[in-house]
């Protein structure tokens, strides 16, 4: 018997399954040991949809290299157990793509999670790039709520009664959010320092510091990041954690990032999560049968007056 997609990371897009569909879709490819995720990283196989669209996955998968497989191919496994199916034959290209091929134009897609020898080298002196306090009355402007964290990293130093973290950022806005109205730049690095005392098994917090940096060219990002990133790893004491961070240390946006790998992991009770999805999608098919509803459809009715009328 085939088993070809053991081993195999997917992300799942905007697929418009019910939460029974989608259970028995995830218990499917647990079952071939298939990981699945909802944050696409260098690590993800496929992502899968159930159409051509764009959407901040898809964008994202594109340029991270991670191909968009439509949902009928695993369809296709799960009906078809011993013969092997051509994933390829499945893959979603926008017509962008398509037309790049046919004019022979293929890009070269490269992730964005590249290792520090894969950086293009500069001569960059880190310290003339003007470094923001976050309350500057006069900070840039920068769009977090539509932000991305692109790139993270994550120290603890551990001293006599009390730690200092470390948290580095790269925070990126999509194309399709960035605005020159809410935005001065697309890209920003953060940089955090906050030291927390454990005074009785309380922890407090004091002497915080939260810096950004702001610049559109990706290698600058990236030298800065790296720069930090040397530099922390190599003091003495310190370690790197992925854990979820304590209370009120590191950017919303990185929280929310962490949270959702916590839910990925099944960390939470398998019931909560359950309950939640299920929640979240039939929300969502209920405001879609709503939303098909063609207006002129619509019929006012009134059971107490034949004069007045209410929408059904």
């Amino acid at each position: 018997m085939q088993f070809p997609l053991n081993g195999l990371t997917f992300v799942l897009d905007q697929l418009d399954l019910r939460f029974k569909e989608k259970t028995q879709l995830i218990n499917y490819l647990r079952e071939q040991n298939a990981k699945i995720a909802s944050v696409l990283t260098a690590s993800t196989d496929y992502l899968l949809v159930k159409r051509e669209m764009d959407t901040y996955k898809t964008l994202r998968a594109k340029k991270l290299g991670i191909p968009s497989l439509n949902i009928n191919y695993i369809y296709e496994c799960q009906q078809n157990p011993d013969k092997v199916i051509d994933p390829n034959s499945f893959i979603v290209t926008s017509p962008e793509d398509k037309e790049n091929f046919k004019n022979g134009n293929i890009p070269i897609k490269c992730s964005t999670a590249q290792s520090s020898s894969s950086v293009t080298k500069l001569n960059i002196n880190t310290s003339k790039i003007k470094v923001w306090n976050y309350d500057d009355s006069n900070l840039p402007k920068f769009d977090e709520e539509n932000a991305e964290v692109a790139k993270w990293a994550i120290f603890k130093e551990t001293n006599d009664y009390s730690y200092v973290y470390f948290v580095l950022e790269i925070q990126v806005i999509p194309n399709n959010y960035f605005q020159f109205t809410t935005s001065d730049y697309r890209i920003r690095f953060r940089y955090e320092k906050q030291a927390t005392t454990d005074v009785q098994n309380k922890n407090e917090t004091n002497n915080v510091c939260i810096q950004y940096m702001f610049t559109d060219d990706v290698n600058e990002q990236q030298q800065l990041f790296l720069s930090y990133y040397n530099r922390i790893a190599t003091m003495p004491r310190i370690a790197r954690i992925k854990d979820m961070l304590p209370n009120k240390i590191g950017s919303k946006l990185l929280l929310r990032l962490l949270w959702s790998h916590k839910i990925d992991t099944q960390t939470l009770v398998d019931s909560v999560c359950q309950l939640v999805e299920s929640i979240w999608l039939e929300s969502i098919g209920d405001l879609q049968e709503m939303l098909n509803v063609k207006p002129e459809s619509i019929i006012l009715k009134n059971r107490c007056s034949p004069t007045a009328r209410i929408i059904t």
